[in-house]
């Protein structure tokens, strides 16, 4: 039972770690929209598909549909994919 506290523990820890990850994932694709004029609603542009999946997983992480470590940990190394594709394309201008 202690072994079940300590790891629902973890989770509100890496729960709230992915928040601040989310927010400033959120803001850097974001920026990036604005910045190359990009339409949301463009289902062709691969910006808007990563944004549409970082929403995803901001929604999940609010919603607390992630249960456990693991689940928060899949969501994580999203995140951090989605971050670096932004930063490639950037870089890339595309």
């Amino acid at each position: 039972m202690n072994n079940d506290f300590g790891l629902s523990l973890k989770a509100v820890f890496k729960r709230e770690e992915l928040k601040e990850l989310t927010k400033e994932v959120m803001e850097k694709t974001e920026n990036f929209l604005k910045k190359y004029n990009i339409d949301v609603n463009d289902k062709e542009n691969p910006a808007v598909f990563i944004y549409n999946e970082g929403k995803k997983i901001k929604d999940r992480l609010y919603d607390k549909s992630y249960k456990t470590v693991r689940d928060l940990t899949k969501a994580e190394g999203k995140l951090e994919l989605i971050k670096k594709y932004i930063e490639v394309m950037d870089k890339k201008e595309i």
